[in-house]
Order: structure tokens, then C-alpha cells, then sequence
């Protein structure tokens, strides 16, 4: 993550940042990334076995008691739907103690990084709905939710340049 992801997302999260010291800018930019890229794995799972990686954690697997051979399989059972709902709940915690790069970027940028924070949310909602599709295909935000919050994001933008 330190050396692929975080190093992305900054290449425009620097432009957006607050003046200054960015020191705790950049740490709620690593969480928020960590909080995403965990839920790039769960999201990707169907993705990835079918191209041969497995990005659960092997002692997690063996927690459940779910073997690499079931997912991919895809089967369908209680304890794998226990594997990845607790694989969301990792990205959840993250996600929403990465929602503090929200509150220190500038107010002109806030829209925009809210949007991205929240797509995240909603791709997650999206994820925990049906946790079995998961073994099948990502999951993707409800577009009637995505719809709206670009809509009230947009709305405060342009009270925000008023």
C-alpha cells in the first residue's frame, strides 16, 4: 500500500490539501487508502481467484475455516459469508476513520473528497447486500445513491463558490 496506492492517491490528494504541515493530512489519506484497498480485495475476490491470487489472509481463512479451493468454487456457505463479512468490517473501520481527510482539506475541496469517501461507503453497502455475489463478481453503488450524493455534493459546491 505505502509503496503503490498511498503514493497514487497523493499524486492529486497534494493538490487538495490543506496549506502547511500536511503531516495529518497524509495519515487520514493512508487510512482512508487502507480502508479502500481492503475493500478493493474483498470487492475483487471472484477477480483475483479467477486469475490465480488470493488476497485473504491464510490464518483468517483458517479462522473460518474456509479453504482457498471453497471460494473458488465459489460455495456459497455461512462460514465463508462469515470470512467476508469480516473482511467488510475491516474496510468499514477503516473507511470511517478515514473519513477525517474530509474535515482537513480546504471547504472548497470537502465536496469532492466527500464524494470519494462516500462512493467507497456505498460500494460497500453495496458489497454487505448480497455477500454471496461476491464469490461471483464485485459489487458496484447503487446508482439511485450515487446519483444523489453527486447531486448534493454538486449543490454544495456552488453554495460553497456563491
Amino acid at each position: 500500500m505505502d509503496g503503490y496506492s498511498l503514493p497514487g492517491f497523493m499524486v492529486v490528494a497534494a493538490l487538495l490539501g490543506p496549506p502547511g504541515d500536511q503531516s495529518a493530512y497524509r495519515a487520514a489519506c493512508r487510512t482512508f487508502i487502507d480502508g479502500s484497498q481492503r475493500l478493493d480485495f474483498v470487492n475483487d475476490l471472484a477477480e483475483d481467484l479467477a486469475d490465480g491470487r488470493l488476497t485473504v489472509p491464510v490464518r483468517l481463512l483458517e479462522r473460518h475455516g474456509v479453504t482457498r479451493a471453497e471460494l473458488e468454487r465459489a460455495d456459497d456457505r455461512p462460514a465463508v459469508r462469515a470470512l467476508l463479512g469480516e473482511l467488510l468490517d475491516a474496510a468499514d473501520r477503516a473507511l470511517a476513520e478515514g473519513r477525517a481527510v474530509i474535515a482537513l482539506v480546504p471547504d472548497a475541496h470537502r465536496p469532492m473528497v466527500r464524494c470519494v469517501v462516500e462512493v467507497e461507503t456505498l460500494t460497500s453497502a453495496a458489497a454487505r447486500a448480497d455477500l454471496g455475489a461476491l464469490l461471483h463478481r464485485s459489487a458496484s453503488p447503487a446508482k439511485p445513491a450515487a446519483l444523489r450524493l453527486l447531486a448534493r455534493e454538486y449543490l454544495r459546491a456552488r453554495r460553497f463558490r456563491r
